[in-house]
């Protein structure tokens, strides 16, 4: 379990991600998103992992101060 202190700051630093990072598409008008974008290297079977293509994720929830809904 986590103090409500670090719960408070996790999300003020997800809610940033949206405000001012890479998760900007993710803002909804009149709401206060939180999240997380994230990246990966496509898998090329048998070989590995592409260089050169990737996918892209985003992860949160809003309201942030109560939240009500999953972003997935």
């Amino acid at each position: 379990m986590i103090s409500e202190e670090t719960a408070a700051a996790m999300r003020r630093l997800l809610v940033k991600v949206v405000e001012s990072g890479t998760g900007k598409k993710a803002a909804v008008p009149g709401f206060t998103v939180a999240g997380k974008t994230g990246t990966a290297q496509k898998a090329i079977p048998g070989v590995g992992y592409s260089s050169d293509r990737y996918v892209g994720s985003f992860f949160g929830f809003l309201p942030a101060d109560r939240p009500r809904v999953v972003i997935g």
